[in-house]
């Protein structure tokens, strides 16, 4: 058993000096500048002469681009959109006790032809189906 924890101890010692090495390595190994290619040198000195600086000064902002949508205004959006169906839901409950008279009485005119024990019968038995 002891042996064990010692290989386990000697397994994580050599990775762990890998690991700094690795580290040691990548920070003393920096770029080296490789002066610009010709092209952006001629950019810079495009953008260094007087009459181009003018002439982009003169020239209109860019249009801004549309905002990247981020989680904040996700969760904003869905937000509104929640508000906006309690807001309806609310408007809605006034009208509620006429709806269901409504409904009731097209039940019973139409499914049961004036007979209301059947659709009575009909709705309990989907209402127990539905609380099982």
């Amino acid at each position: 058993m002891r042996s064990q924890f010692r290989g386990l101890f000697l397994c994580l010692a050599g990775f762990a000096f890998m690991m700094l090495a690795a580290a040691a390595q990548a920070q003393t190994a920096a770029p080296a500048v490789e002066p610009p290619p010709e092209k952006v040198r001629e950019l810079l000195q495009l953008l260094n002469d007087p009459g181009v600086k003018a002439w982009l000064e003169t020239r209109p902002a860019p249009a801004a681009e549309a905002p990247e949508e981020t989680f904040g205004t996700r969760i904003a959006g869905a937000e509104a959109a929640v508000r906006a169906r309690i807001a309806g839901m609310r408007s809605a409950l006034p009208r509620l006790p006429q709806e269901v008279a409504q409904a009731s009485a097209v039940a019973f005119r139409d499914v049961n032809a004036g007979r209301p024990g059947a659709v009575m019968a009909i709705l309990a038995t989907l209402v127990a189906f539905g609380a099982g």
